[in-house]
C-alpha cells in the first residue's frame, strides 16, 4: 500500500544520514591525526567500502581504520585527495628557518634511491628535499607516509630531519602514476588463464 513507499523512503533517508555521519566522523578522526583528505576522497572511499563491506555502515570505528588503511596507499598527489597543503607555500624561499608543528607527508624518492642521505617529500601540493642527519631506523619505499614533527631546522626547501622528529605511520603506493580521482582510465586487468 501507500504506506510502504515511505516507510521505505524513510529507511532510505535514514541510510543516507548515517552514511554522511559517517563520513564526518571519518574525515574528523583523520583530521586530528594531521591527515588532510577532501570530504569527496572520504565519500569515495566509504562508498567503495560498503559495497563489499554493508556491515560497517553501523561501525564507525572499523570504516575509520579501513579508510585510514585504504589513505596509507594512495598517492597524495592524485588531485581530489588532499585537502590543503600542509607545508608553507613559500618554504623553498625560507634560508635557515623553523619548520614547526607537525607534518603528514609522503616520500617521493626513498633515501639512497637517487642521493644517499636524501630523500624527496610531499604533502600533495608542495615537494621538499629532506636529509636525514641519522639514517631512519624503517626502510621507505614511495608512497610512504612520515609524520615530520617540528621545529625542524629548514633551509630553500631543505629539510635537516633526526630519527627523533620523524614518526613512519607506513603504506606505499604501487605505481608513480598521478589520475584524476574516481576517473577509470587503469582499465580493469586481464587476468590470463594458467594451464
Amino acid at each position: 500500500g501507500k504506506g510502504e513507499g515511505a516507510e521505505q523512503e524513510k529507511d532510505q533517508e535514514a541510510g543516507a544520514e548515517r552514511i554522511k555521519l559517517l563520513i564526518t566522523y571519518v574525515k574528523e578522526r583523520l583530521q586530528a591525526e594531521g591527515v588532510s583528505v577532501t570530504t569527496r576522497w572520504v565519500t569515495f572511499c566509504v562508498g567503495g567500502i560498503l559495497e563489499l563491506r554493508p556491515d560497517l555502515e553501523e561501525d564507525m570505528e572499523e570504516m575509520y581504520t579501513c579508510v585510514r588503511l585504504q589513505w596509507m596507499d594512495t598517492d597524495l598527489r592524485i588531485p581530489g585527495v588532499t585537502e590543503k597543503p600542509s607545508l608553507p607555500s613559500d618554504l623553498r624561499t625560507w634560508k635557515c628557518a623553523k619548520l614547526r608543528g607537525r607534518h603528514v607527508l609522503m616520500v617521493m624518492v626513498p633515501t639512497g634511491q637517487v642521493i644517499e642521505s636524501e630523500m624527496v617529500l610531499t604533502d600533495g601540493f608542495i615537494t621538499v628535499r629532506a636529509i636525514e642527519t641519522r639514517p631512519l631506523p624503517q626502510t621507505l619505499s614511495f608512497g610512504s607516509k612520515l609524520e615530520i614533527l617540528g621545529p625542524v631546522t629548514t633551509h630553500l626547501g631543505l629539510l635537516v630531519i633526526s630519527p627523533d622528529q620523524v614518526r613512519v605511520l607506513g603504506g606505499s603506493v604501487e605505481h608513480a602514476e598521478v589520475q584524476e580521482l574516481g576517473s577509470d582510465e587503469q582499465g580493469e586487468q586481464e587476468l590470463g588463464s594458467e594451464e
